[in-house]
């Protein structure tokens, strides 16, 4: 059948009209001559076009090849070269453009076609040298004449990106830009490589100014997520994508994206209705899983966290994620032999280090490790595991460096403290906590103004903020510096006035430096301004019974405080104690008994369920807890070794 003969039938005819009307907006031969058969040629182009639209590009390529030969332009050329770049003939492609480029060296469809083939072919990996250097020439000219479109600049900034110039690829990126503002696609794709650049707030800027005039568009809101999240912003970073699973309720990455924003800003029962829904749509997904865990963990729901990491677990056997959190809910309960069990698999799965993943969680694994040989004062096997934590590290945090510094204080080492300490503000010298930690060792020493200077550095450099005086609040305590600290308190009170944790901190150092009615003071109006504030109800409630007075008002306090945090082994210490004042024994020992196993028997809490126990008349179980607080380091040893010797207990004491 002669293609003459293929007219379209009339259920077709409405097509047809358009693809005439297109193909005679198409210039006529470049020569400028008006050729006698450029009739025939834009009918054989239309049909062509009309071949296309119903997708059978071979009968498509034969009319555009009869409609060259009928009339050969460089538009035809053109569309032939595109044609066969769609059906996979680079080869063919490239000659055709190349011959419509000759025919009008001018061309802007020429140019920017060729432009294209020849960044695919190099690609794909043929002649990738050559072929991009050309592409990038004729990409770049296009630039210069305002003559490239998006898909022309998005090329050769990834052509520059992609030999590593930065540099080049935000410049064409700037430049096109700046000719076409509304070009959302190119804004974001700068963003993107402003990011690479580490630029991020410019390209937040770029991002906020694509979301101003798009408001629908999700990439930018996506990554302009990712940028306020990772600079601590997660609760702008919240509100910023939010807008996006509103308009696509049923995609499960968006819930789970929003869910996994909602954890970092601590709204974790918020975070665990999202991370439900995507978990109903997609319910094989660890991720969501996993992230549901952790919504579930911060909320202090440790059952079902445990729970969906061990499934997360039974899936996939080799996830580090999954079995770290699971040895971080064994060691929150002072199951510290589970925990380590976890954390030693997690370091030979994890030994080699190849991956980024397995670097970062043998580093956690390693610092976990670190944590629990220091509470249980194994002071070189915690500065072991801490020093592999840091070695994996490609940034190590202040907690890592700070950590390590107090094993070495603890262990008498105080040479190796000051080159960890020195080490660490070399590698973070914006670190609050660990110029804090200088001064504390000055304090240690008896260097009192040098470390009183340290302090005075770190509250300028933070212009006075609450972190900052918290920082050299705890420093003070731990150097067993009350007069110091209670100095400092009261500045920071004078300057932050409405600060729950500063008030805190004040009534604390009060009740350590022997002031109970001014501490005590200073707790009743924190609560009366906070009423649940866990710690410091607990800190009065304990500090009345300690001192036998008040005791029913001491119980409720602290009965508040447990009911806030059931699982807190400090609080259910304070609970038994009280009720031992109270003489209700039996329910002290059960409460103490818990607490001592949930603190990791803490030599204080021990010392309670000794007494208490010798009140039972279990003078066997009350000498057996004395011993194990004389073994872990009491505050006064000799108080104990007293009550041991009235048991009749062995004549060598620890």
């Amino acid at each position: 059948m002669r293609r003459e003969s293929r007219y379209p039938s009339p259920a077709r005819g409405v097509r047809c009209v358009v693809v005439l009307l297109a193909a005679a907006l198409i210039p006529r031969a470049s020569s400028g001559a008006e050729s006698p058969n450029w009739g025939r040629a834009y009918y054989l182009f239309s049909l062509a076009q009309q071949a296309q639209f119903d997708n059978q590009l071979t009968e498509a390529a034969q009319y555009l090849e009869e409609a060259i030969h009928t009339a050969d332009s460089s538009d035809l050329r053109v569309e032939l070269a595109e044609l066969y770049s769609t059906m996979n003939k680079p080869a063919e492609a490239e000659a055709e453009a190349r011959e419509a480029l000759k025919m009008d060296p001018s061309s802007f469809p020429a140019r920017k076609t060729l432009a294209q083939i020849l960044f695919q072919r190099a690609a794909s990996g043929e002649e990738p040298e050559a072929r991009l250097k050309e592409s990038e020439s004729l990409f770049q000219d296009l630039l210069e004449k305002d003559q490239a479109e998006e898909g022309s600049v998005l090329n050769l900034a990834d052509l520059r990106r992609g030999r590593g110039d930065l540099a080049g690829a935000a410049a064409a990126l700037e430049k096109f830009k700046a000719a076409h503002p509304s070009s959302s696609p190119v804004a974001v794709q700068l963003a993107r490589i402003y990011l690479e650049m580490g630029r991020s707030a410019e390209a937040g800027k770029v991002l906020r100014e694509v979301l101003e005039k798009a408001g629908d568009n999700r990439d930018a809101r996506e990554l302009l997520a990712d940028i306020l999240e990772e600079a601590g912003e997660a609760k702008e970073a919240v509100e910023i994508y939010r807008p996006a699973v509103e308009a696509s309720p049923g995609n499960p990455y968006g819930q789970y994206r929003l869910g996994t924003l909602l954890n970092s800003a601590g709204r974790f029962e918020e975070a665990q209705e999202h991370l439900r829904s995507a978990l109903q749509v997609d319910p094989a997904n660890l991720r969501v899983l996993m992230a549901l865990g952790q919504a579930y963990l911060g909320s202090g729901d440790n059952r079902q966290a445990e729970d969906l990491y061990q499934q997360a677990l039974d899936r996939d056997a080799g996830s580090l994620e999954a079995r770290f959190f699971l040895g971080r809910i064994a060691q929150a309960r002072a199951e510290d032999e589970r925990a380590l069990t976890l954390y030693d698999q997690i370091l030979t799965q994890a030994s080699e280090q190849k991956s980024p993943q397995e670097k970062v969680f043998f580093g956690l694994a390693s610092f976990q490790i670190g944590v629990i040989h220091y509470l249980r004062k194994d002071y070189a096997a915690a500065a072991k595991s801490v020093q592999d934590a840091l070695q994996a590290s490609s940034r190590p945090s202040d907690e890592v460096y700070g950590l390590l510094v107090r094993i070495h204080l603890d262990a008498r080492k105080m040479p190796e403290a000051a080159t960890v300490l020195h080490e660490g503000r070399s590698q973070l010298p914006d670190s609050m906590d660990l110029q804090a930690l200088e001064g504390e060792i000055l304090l240690r020493e008896g260097k009192r103004a040098a470390a009183r200077k340290a302090f005075r550095q770190l509250e300028q450099k933070s212009q006075g903020s609450v972190p900052a005086y918290l920082a050299i609040l705890q420093a003070c305590a731990r150097a067993e510096s009350n007069k110091e600290g209670a100095i400092w308190a009261r500045e920071a009170r004078g300057k932050h006035a409405d600060s729950e944790e500063l008030a805190f901190q004040l009534a604390a150092l009060q009740e350590r430096s022997g002031r109970f009615k001014a501490s005590e003071k200073a707790f009743r109006t924190l609560l009366e301004r906070h009423p649940d504030n866990a710690e410091a109800l607990n800190y009065l409630g304990y500090m009345l019974a300690d001192r036998g007075i008040k005791l029913e008002e001491a119980l409720g306090m602290i009965q508040k405080a447990v009911s806030l945090q059931p699982n807190n082994a400090a609080f259910q210490d304070s609970l038994g104690w009280v009720y031992y004042r109270l003489g209700r024994v039996e329910q002290a020992e059960d409460l103490l008994a818990r607490a001592a196993a949930g603190s990791r028997e803490d030599p204080t809490v021990l010392e309670h369920l000794g007494d208490v126990r010798m009140k039972l008349g279990k003078p066997v179980e009350a000498q057996q807890a004395y011993l194990k607080a004389l073994e872990r380091a009491p505050e006064d040893p000799e108080a104990i070794r007293k009550k041991l010797r009235k048991l009749g207990g062995p004549r060598t004491l620890p």
